[in-house]
């Protein structure tokens, strides 16, 4: 009777019994050394990444390319993911959102290459010297994979909101000097005004929209309950005979918020209408909104 023979080459079970704890010992082996490999290039991308960071600082107090020094940068693990995002491929604003770190400015830098922490601060100070002595640019976030560097540097998110009182008297200051000089907006002359005065029941309604727009990201003069300006200033208490409304998202201080409703013709208009006598001024923020922070100015004749 015909029986199959065992060809060259192969094993017995027997055979392969008596090899495989050999077999799995090499490959126990083989892993272990893998693993021993990849910390060690762990480590070292852990150890550029702090020599890179304390050496863009040190060169930042030192200046370069001619200018002065600043003061140093503040690491930030947030920033550090995000470029480590932005080594993988993924735009600047996109990492920055994926790390939650809101930013008012930023800019990243992408090397390689580069052999050596020295090598790559020497490639920062000759060609970015600009982006590193940005006085703005507060904050640091480093990302190393091989010869591969991505830097990101960034002003946070830091609204300057006064409280209430000095809140309204800034934004009075501000709108009364635009409305005691007359303006242009949009090709429209508009003459000196009065000046305004403070209403607390237009400050109420101000209020009310900014925190709603902060709380739920959303950017209009139109309410989420449908209300329009006049509707909220009615159920603030304000008994008017004209009202109005400014909005505004993203500026991290009044001075900002009121300098661009004078350059926008409709909110400009609005800011410089003559019927206009009192003015209520309110400002939400929510870093994780759209906007980050909401402004809202109403305007009212008793």
């Amino acid at each position: 009777m015909w029986r199959p023979e065992l060809g060259f080459g192969l094993l017995s079970l027997g055979e392969w019994a008596q090899l495989w704890p050999n077999i799995l010992f090499a490959i126990v082996t083989l892993a272990s050394a893998n693993m021993v490999q990849a910390q060690g290039t762990d480590q070292r991308a852990a150890k550029l990444q702090q020599e890179i960071a304390h050496g863009l600082t040190k060169l930042r107090q030192a200046g370069c390319q001619g200018q002065t020094g600043k003061p140093a940068f503040v690491a930030v693990q947030a920033l550090n993911g995000a470029a480590k995002s932005v080594a993988n491929g993924n735009p600047l604003g996109d990492a920055l959102k994926a790390s939650h770190y809101r930013a008012s400015k930023a800019s990243n830098v992408r090397l390689g290459g580069h052999p050596s922490s020295a090598a790559v601060l020497k490639a920062v100070a000759e060609t970015y010297c600009d982006v590193l002595m940005d006085s703005a640019l507060s904050e640091l976030g480093v990302d190393v994979r091989g010869r591969q560097y991505a830097l990101i540097f960034a002003a946070p998110f830091r609204p300057l909101v006064s409280n209430p009182e000095q809140l309204r008297g800034q934004a009075l200051a501000l709108t009364n000097e635009a409305r005691s000089q007359g303006a242009i907006c949009g090709g429209k002359p508009f003459a000196p005004v009065g000046a305004l005065t403070a209403s607390e029941g237009l400050d109420r309604a101000a209020l009310a929209h900014a925190k709603d727009m902060a709380e739920h990201s959303y950017f209009s003069h139109d309410g989420r309950d449908g209300r329009k300006p006049a509707d909220r200033v009615t159920a603030a208490g304000y008994r008017w005979t004209a009202a109005g409304e400014n909005i505004a998202s993203g500026q991290e201080s009044v001075q900002e918020a009121v300098a661009g409703w004078i350059k926008s013709p409709g909110h400009c208009a609005n800011l410089m209408n003559p019927r206009y006598r009192e003015m209520g001024i309110a400002a939400a923020v929510n870093a994780g909104s759209e906007g980050g922070i909401y402004w809202v100015q109403t305007f009212g004749a008793p």
